[in-house]
């Protein structure tokens, strides 16, 4: 008999010691994002496109919208000088959070977005105006050029307010602030009984006024014209520091309707990467007439599939058409799309986690012992995700959610009840030290309501009675819950869980 052919070991580089970069295997700011992406022309086209109206690509976390930022980033390399990335620093939303909306303007922020757009009009357009012209100098002589003569000094003066008495540079949001701050109502302005004056709190002056809107306005109305190349302003992680409140999300929505006038199918090009939770929350008008501006991030198994293939394949060495066979197991695809809830940042993360557990056993190829273990893991990671996911609205949620460590993997509503009435037994008694996650207590006497928040974080899928099969919940649909469904815990959390059953 023949030398048995020696088995490929495919974990290992050529030098026989593990591969280290399986970290590269995560989207965002890859420099290899290219090698790997798959359906340019999907959403990444509509991105770079000037005529095409979608601004705000809206998606689930790790659905891939900031990987369409990334795209953008890398197709416009040459040209990198004219893509303006404006991140979470550059925005500061946490300047919201906990603001003290201790004047008429900011008390009733949902009725004065107009105002605040307007002010995003003037910040957004003199940041742009900068990267154009480069000096502050020449930008406000470029600006001042627009008004009349006797308008000039106070248009330097507001000008001037765009940095720091210290030379810093404050953020965009800190700007609006500073302007608001300055905001007189005066009368009444068409669509919202407002006019604005600002009140220069200068040293030399503390009473010169000008009028606000006539100045944003010009401003904006002649970005186009004034910049002489294309640009692409790419926004991310605007959920970064966001706590739902009115004052936020009125910002939020004056920023989106700023955006939807300032972009402009010759010269500028705004990308908005938004989750559609947040989208769902801000107050804005005539949202049935946004869907030529929005554009819903989502992919199907297929595509998740290639995408595994081309980051797997780049990222350890071997061909395309042997990582579902030959790097790991056949079938273990739907095992492991089952697994998530079809996003491909979830689906990266978890093949970069069997790779790592086979390479910590030695083995030379993905084996189901390895898949085992690594589902495990990325269960447990995601119940540690919820604190954040979720924690601003309901405090502690993961830790509230890990109450349900041992539970069958289906059960009845008198699950959800039962436990709703232990922590309020619980949060009764420890007066001292309360629970953190007392709040699901108050849920004893409604624990379809209890259940509705589970479901919506995904955490729990719906089955319409004990026989039906789980479906994912969606709010818009399932409008009403009933005490004869009965619920499932997501495949993705009830390892981490350790459900039983099947």
């Amino acid at each position: 008999m023949g030398k048995r052919k020696k088995e490929r070991n495919y974990l290992t580089g050529s030098t026989g010691k593990p591969v280290n970069h399986l970290g590269r295997l995560v989207a965002e700011e890859d420099p290899d994002l290219m090698r790997y992406y798959v359906n340019k022309e999907r959403y990444v086209d509509r991105a770079l496109s000037f005529p095409d109206p979608a601004v705000f690509f809206i998606g689930p976390k790790g659905v891939g919208k900031s990987a369409v930022l990334q795209m953008v980033r890398l197709l416009r390399a040459a040209d990198a000088s004219r893509v303006v990335s404006i991140s979470p620093d550059d925005l500061a939303f946490s300047a919201l959070a906990n603001i003290n909306a201790d004047t008429p303007v900011l008390a009733n922020a949902g009725q004065n977005q107009y105002l605040f757009k307007a002010l995003w009009d003037y910040v957004l357009a003199v940041q742009l105006l900068k990267r154009e012209f480069r000096q502050n100098s020449v930008v406000m002589d470029v600006v001042a050029g627009l008004f009349r003569a006797k308008d000039e000094k106070e248009a330097r003066r507001l000008l001037g307010m765009s940095l720091n008495d210290d030379g810093s540079a404050p953020s965009l949001t800190d700007r609006v602030l500073e302007l608001v701050r300055e905001v007189e109502l005066t009368g009444e302005a068409e669509g919202v009984k407002l006019s604005g004056a600002v009140k220069l709190e200068h040293p030399e002056s503390r009473q010169k006024q000008l009028t606000l809107l006539a100045l944003v306005h010009s401003v904006a109305k002649n970005l186009p014209s004034l910049l002489k190349h294309p640009y692409h302003v790419l926004v991310d992680d605007l959920d970064t520091h966001w706590h739902d409140t009115p004052v936020q999300n009125a910002f939020l929505a004056a920023l989106f309707t700023s955006l939807r006038k300032l972009n402009n199918s010759n010269t500028l090009k705004f990308v908005v990467a938004l989750r559609e939770r947040i989208f769902k929350r801000l107050p804005l008008e005539d949202r049935d007439k946004l869907s030529d501006w929005v554009c819903r991030v989502e992919w199907d198994a297929p595509t998740i599939r290639a995408m595994i293939e081309r980051r797997v394949a780049g990222a350890i060495g071997c061909r395309e058409e042997d990582v579902w066979g030959e790097v790991f197991p056949v079938n273990s695809f739907n095992i492991l799309f089952k697994r998530t809830t079809g996003r491909p940042r979830e689906m990266i993360r978890l093949a970069a986690q069997c790779i790592e557990c086979a390479q910590a056993n030695e083995h030379r190829r993905v084996e189901e012992e390895d898949i085992n273990a690594a589902v495990r893991r990325f269960s447990v990671s995601r119940l540690e995700d919820l604190a954040s996911d979720i924690g601003h609205r309901y405090y502690a949620f993961d830790l509230f959610v890990r109450r349900m460590i041992g539970w069958p993997k289906e059960f009845p509503i008198g699950k959800i009840a039962d436990l709703a009435i232990a922590i309020w037994m619980d949060a009764e008694g420890q007066h001292q030290h309360p629970l953190p996650y007392c709040w699901a207590g108050a849920y004893q006497d409604r624990p379809l309501d209890l259940a509705r928040i589970l479901l919506e974080s995904g955490v729990l899928m719906l089955k319409q009675s004990r026989t039906a099969p789980p479906q994912t919940f969606d709010a818009e649909t399932h409008t009403e819950l009933r005490d004869d469904m009965w619920f499932a815990v997501h495949p993705m959390y009830a390892p981490g869980l350790d459900c039983v059953g099947e």
